[in-house]
């Protein structure tokens, strides 16, 4: 059971820390957007 839940926090913190690059892909975009 320790098995199971090592990998599911590990999946869990690999989609959250692509989940925030990409927010932050967006919010420079934005800036960018309004920069230009």
């Amino acid at each position: 059971m320790q098995n199971v839940s090592s990998v599911n926090s590990g999946k869990l913190s690999q989609y959250s820390r692509a989940h925030v690059d990409m927010l932050l892909y967006n919010v420079a975009q934005k800036m960018d957007d309004k920069i230009v």
